[in-house]
Order: structure tokens, then C-alpha cells, then sequence
């Protein structure tokens, strides 16, 4: 949720989405503690951009998305 870090996933998400056969990768976004919130804010476009090039970067197939709350809007900005 807004403000969430990777670790609210840890206790029920995470487990089962590994036990359902699925890699896992929660990355907390930009302006979330421990991340720094950069001069002038943040917008959901930034963000999506930032998950965008995060895929790229790792070289994912493709793959589902998920989030909820800020990370849903998130996704659906993907």
C-alpha cells in the first residue's frame, strides 16, 4: 500500500506466490524509506517508468505484475 515497503509482502504474499511456482521480486519504489524522495516529488508516470526499467533491466520474460493500493495504480500504469 502507499508507503509499503517490499516487506509487507514477506509474511503472506511472498510465500505463497513462491509456493505457487513464481519468482518473486518486490522492489520498493522511489520516496519510500529507505529510499530518498526525489527534489520536486514523485509522480505514478515516474514510478511506472521506474518498475518499467527495472523488467528491462533484469532481462524478465514476460511476466505478471501485481500490486495493491499505490502498487495497483502502479501496474495499471505499466
Amino acid at each position: 500500500g502507499t508507503g509499503a515497503t517490499r516487506t509487507a509482502w514477506r509474511a503472506h504474499q511472498t510465500p505463497a506466490l513462491v509456493a505457487a511456482g513464481y519468482r518473486v521480486i518486490a522492489p520498493d519504489n522511489r520516496g519510500i524509506p529507505p529510499n530518498a524522495l526525489p527534489p520536486g516529488g514523485i509522480t505514478l508516470e515516474a514510478m511506472a517508468a521506474d518498475l518499467a526499467a527495472l523488467i528491462d533491466h533484469l532481462a524478465l520474460p514476460p511476466c505478471r505484475v501485481v500490486g495493491f493500493s499505490l502498487g495497483a495504480s502502479i501496474v495499471g500504469e505499466l
